[in-house]
């Protein structure tokens, strides 16, 4: 493989883990939250 097909992977695979991350700590909630909610704030991770 070349340098730019490893590359891509990586960037795949942190967007994906990304995604699932932010997934899971939201419980799967369609809409973002926004910053200025306080319960979002003071809620751990």
């Amino acid at each position: 493989m070349s340098w730019k097909t490893v590359l891509v992977v990586l960037v795949a695979l942190v967007i994906g883990f990304g995604v699932l991350a932010r997934i899971a700590t939201r419980g799967g909630e369609p809409a973002p939250v926004p910053a200025e909610d306080p319960t979002r704030i003071t809620a751990p991770g």
